[in-house]
């Protein structure tokens, strides 16, 4: 519940590594629960390049009001 105090670290992790798609996940949900959508958008915008097969992407899209990619199907053989 202390959705600002992890907002803060999340923030700092990611400025210290911006590939890491756990911190940007983390971010994306704080801020959502802060309802700070507009922060919130591109760090998920980002996570969604960095793990597009995530399966909580869905389920964060719908936190902060982001419309949802949708994901590449894969051929079956």
């Amino acid at each position: 519940g202390r959705y600002n105090e992890a907002a803060g670290f999340y923030r700092q992790a990611v400025t210290s590594d911006p590939q890491n798609p756990s911190y940007r996940r983390n971010l994306v949900l704080a801020l959502g629960r802060l309802g700070n959508t507009r922060e919130a958008g591109p760090h998920f915008s980002s996570l969604c390049r960095l793990d597009p097969q995530a399966s909580d992407l869905p389920r964060l899209a719908r936190l902060i009001g982001a419309p949802w990619p949708q994901r590449r199907q894969v051929a079956s053989r």
